[in-house]
């Protein structure tokens, strides 16, 4: 026979997620009049330029809507205006920063306690902090072994990775199924602040990961080992003539070169294999702010309110950048955007049809 319910439970796994402070206005506050003065350029001109409607344009002078990510690269491509002088006011501004602590929890009831979901979801509540006005439940689950196996559902609603982190927390559990029951759940705090503040983007300008992001070119060369069919060669004294130009390391000198000496190359019974320098061109340098700044993917996408996997997609330029995490890049980590971005190569991808 169950009792009543009667509230009473343990919290014995209680994980603070992660931790974001969205402090980015929903509708950036930009200089863009002021440019149009001072380069004496209308809403037409740059409409054109960018390829959108004059009114859009107007739009955002006014401060009403956001130019996207595209028309950000195309502005600063097309008229060379960095984006801080675009973006960083240096003016009072009121909007809503939005903070959010994602939790997981192993809550532990007797086994004679008869449960219904929203009494579980009720306990979580109560157990919360107060400061945060409204909860998100992600999902909440009856544990019956070391494992949490989740829906279609739950998997389209959450990122991968916390998936994954959850059921690390639920294996290391002890767990005593002959006298209690055990649900896990996952949910999210948010709460919203209005503030006014001086937008200034270099205001915590960090001068030394500007300067080894400088040091690190967005071109990279590295080793690459071609096979070359016996078919395509010719020999000519200790040389093998190669059928295209390659850039091959030599001692220490990197040269360009159609031809290279026989002892430099590995042969195959169909063919020849050589080291030649391959180019690996970057379209961002968000891997150089990780490994300065020792933080992880995790850690990264924590500090610019995304996922681990739309981070990951970011630094290895596989999404265009929207125009609000671009404003959260230079304020966040005090860089110049032009440091961190690849505009000629961001443009050659995503700006032209």
């Amino acid at each position: 026979m169950f009792s009543r319910y009667t509230s009473m439970f343990d919290i014995i796994e209680n994980q603070l997620i992660n931790e974001q402070v969205l402090n980015i206005p929903k509708i950036l506050p930009n200089n863009l009049t002021l440019i149009k003065q001072n380069l004496n350029i209308s809403n037409d001109d740059i409409a054109k330029s960018l390829g959108i409607n004059p009114n859009f344009v107007g739009n955002v002078a006014n401060e009403n809507v956001n130019f996207s990510g595209m028309s950000v690269v195309k502005f600063i491509k097309n008229f060379n205006i960095p984006f801080n002088l675009l973006y960083s006011v240096n003016k009072e501004v009121e909007y809503s920063e939005t903070y959010k602590k994602s939790y997981f929890y192993i809550l532990r009831y007797k086994n004679d306690t008869n449960l219904e979901m929203h009494q579980i979801l009720n306990d979580v509540l109560q157990s919360t902090d107060k400061d945060y006005t409204d909860i998100v439940f992600k999902f909440c689950k009856k544990i019956e072994c070391d494992q949490l196996t989740y829906t279609k559902v739950e998997r389209s609603e959450n990122y991968s990775y916390y998936l994954d982190l959850y059921n690390e927390h639920v294996k290391k559990t002890d767990y005593d199924f002959s006298n209690y029951q055990y649900y896990a759940i996952a949910f999210e705090l948010h709460k919203n602040l209005k503030v006014k503040k001086v937008i200034n983007l270099q205001e915590n300008f960090d001068l030394k990961l500007n300067d080894y992001l400088e040091s690190k070119p967005f071109i990279e060369l590295t080793d690459k080992i071609i096979k070359i069919p016996l078919d395509k060669l010719e020999k000519k004294g200790d040389y093998i003539l190669l059928p295209e130009r390659y850039k091959i390391v030599i001692g220490e000198t990197i040269t360009e070169t159609d031809k290279i000496k026989e002892k430099y190359c590995k042969k195959k019974r169909k063919s020849i294999e050589i080291t030649v320098l391959d180019q690996i061109v970057n379209l961002t340098k968000l891997k150089y702010i990780r490994e300065f700044k020792n933080y992880t993917i995790e850690d990264m996408a924590n500090k610019l309110c995304i996922s681990p996997e739309t981070y990951s997609a970011l630094e290895k330029g596989y999404l265009l950048i929207s125009s609000h995490l671009m404003w959260k890049i230079e304020l966040e980590f005090g860089v110049l955007l032009s440091s961190v971005l690849n505009i000629d190569e961001y443009h050659k991808k995503y700006c032209i049809n």
